[in-house]
């Protein structure tokens, strides 16, 4: 690098420091409590250790400085809300100013995420997009479509782990992932999996959905403290990784999309969330010349592969916590099973219609995301206007930080937050639904709620239905205790542990096999595409 060329470059950074300590000065005036910032770099010295969970970094600030308070680094603000009522004030209420999302440089920009539906702004297009998943997954007209692929794929799943009966963490979550992609890919796109063996796509797509996990992390990578507002540096070794992801994330958004296109022209087509966009702007065309336009095109693509990006990894994190809740807490496991049992018997499968019949199960179910919810530190919101709470200034351009692990711990919510009961949600103990906070705020609330929800229920009934879930045991014969710790992480899995999982009965195995005999492995559609451009990323 030339003199002249560094001398000004170490200008442009002063005089950028300089701005952002500006932008500090201003910024502190009013904000709620926190710890005091250094000159310039501001609370970088408060930012969450290496390997730390942020959600238990973050609540020893509340006990400090009380249910809401702030950071700044650079000049962002981040705010935290340990309060349900906070949260509710901030998001639910004002969500006309809080339902934007932090547009990190490197992460949505450099990587290609800024077309992603999670990180686009509260504009025309973020509303349409959730509104289009809603009515081709949520509306029960749609459960004609969604239920008999939850229904199947579920099935396939107990068929996977009734081979692998007792095994270790990787393996459930290998399992629980190609449960979580075959779902989706064949709901997305009409797409068939092999579930005997490896397919393409599905790595591709879970390559992209960890990528897209990572980058999710406010503050995660230190160039986004510095380059919000300016290009990268030139010779950057983020620079090689960003142009790697991005062609990677294109490859996912284009490979299944093309798949649908082409098996529409041969008129061989299954019906799906792609297909069916595509039949709703082809039909509200006046030309009907059958062609799509790059817009609308763009549109349904980046739309279908936001279901991959806001549910895979949450699928797999939440039958994790699963397992180890059934482990820590067999009484609750056996008390779900005498009600399966005595609901449905044990000449069958339980199904999506059971739901209404099985209390003790639902309120399961709600537990699981309580005990341990999977995103505890919440989706961050970008505040876009100024607001004001408990006489604090919450800035425009603020990050919006919910403390979910906090608002389902909360012991004068739930007592013995500890302890997996799901009665605390059943009559007269009646305590609050936990979805309410652990699938979002406001504006941003999960667009498929209800769908997820439908996943984990029907795969919880089907584990529990043929399954016992219990320790591993040793060489020696003794029980492997576990100790349950999660990853850090925006999506948080459990560490990994030994388990056990195992046929209640003979019977019980045969009804799995049954199963798998009504609905043999399908034949991979991975033969239809063209993954050329793509093998270099995997």
């Amino acid at each position: 690098m030339s003199r002249s060329l560094f001398q000004g470059l170490v200008v442009g950074v002063f005089i950028f420091v300089l701005y952002r300590y500006r932008q500090q000065r201003r910024a502190l005036i009013g904000l709620p409590p926190g710890p005091r910032p250094l000159p310039l770099l501001g609370n970088v010295r408060d930012l969450p250790p290496k390997g730390c969970q942020e959600y238990r970094h973050w609540l020893t600030h509340k006990d400090v400085y009380g249910p809401v308070s702030s950071i700044t680094v650079l000049g962002h603000t981040l705010i935290f809300m340990h309060s349900r009522e906070a949260a509710h004030e901030i998001l639910e209420k004002n969500a006309h100013k809080s339902a934007g999302r932090p547009s990190l440089s490197w992460a949505v920009k450099a990587c290609g995420y800024d077309k992603l539906l999670p990180f686009l702004q509260n504009n025309e297009t973020h509303v349409r997009g959730r509104k289009a998943i809603h009515r081709q997954m949520n509306i029960p007209a749609a459960a004609a479509r969604t239920s008999p692929v939850l229904h199947v794929e579920v099935r396939r799943f107990l068929k996977r782990v009734l081979d692998c009966p007792s095994i270790h963490e990787p393996q459930l979550t290998r399992n629980s992932a190609r449960l979580a992609t075959a779902i989706i890919l064949k709901l997305t796109y009409g797409y068939s999996v092999d579930s005997s063996r490896d397919d393409p796509l599905v790595k591709l797509i879970e390559v992209e959905s960890k990528n897209f996990t990572t980058i999710a992390t406010p503050m995660a990578w230190l160039v986004d403290l510095w380059i919000t507002y300016r290009p990268a540096p030139p010779g950057a070794a983020f620079k090689e990784t960003a142009k790697k992801w991005k062609a990677l994330l294109e490859q996912a958004v284009d490979i299944p999309y093309k798949f649908v296109i082409d098996q529409r022209k041969r008129q061989s087509h299954r019906p799906s969330f792609v297909s069916g966009l595509l039949d709703e702007v082809l039909h509200d065309k006046s030309t009907g010349d059958g062609q799509v336009d790059s817009e609308e095109e763009n549109f349904i693509k980046w739309t279908a592969i936001t279901l991959f990006g806001a549910s895979a990894d949450t699928t797999v994190a939440t039958i994790e916590v699963f397992i180890a809740a059934m482990i820590k807490f067999p009484k609750v496991q056996e008390k779900a099973q005498e009600e399966i049992d005595r609901v449905i018997g044990s000449g069958r499968l339980p199904c999506l219609d059971d739901r209404d019949k099985l209390p003790y199960l639902d309120a399961l179910t709600k537990e699981v995301s309580r005990w341990s919810p999977v995103v505890p530190m919440g989706a961050a919101h970008l505040a876009q206007e100024d607001m004001s709470y408990d006489g604090h200034l919450i800035p425009t351009g603020a990050f919006l930080l919910p403390a979910v692990w906090w608002f389902c711990h909360d012991p004068e919510v739930y007592p013995a937050p500890d302890v997996f009961d799901p009665t605390r949600y059943l009559s007269p103990r009646n305590e609050p639904d936990p979805r309410l906070v652990t699938f979002g705020f406001g504006r941003r609330v999960c667009a498929g709620q209800n769908f997820a929800e439908k996943t984990n229920f029907l795969s919880f009934a089907a584990m529990l239905s043929v399954f016992r879930i219990s320790k591993a045991v040793d060489a020696e014969g003794m029980e492997i205790e576990i100790e349950f710790e999660l990853n850090p992480g925006v999506v948080c899995h459990p560490k990994a542990h030994a388990y056990k999982i195992a046929p209640r009965s003979a019977a019980h195995a045969e009804l799995i096999r049954s199963a798998e005999a009504e609905y043999p492995p399908e034949e991979s559609d991975a033969v239809h595409l063209d993954f050329s451009k793509a093998a270099q990323y995997l």
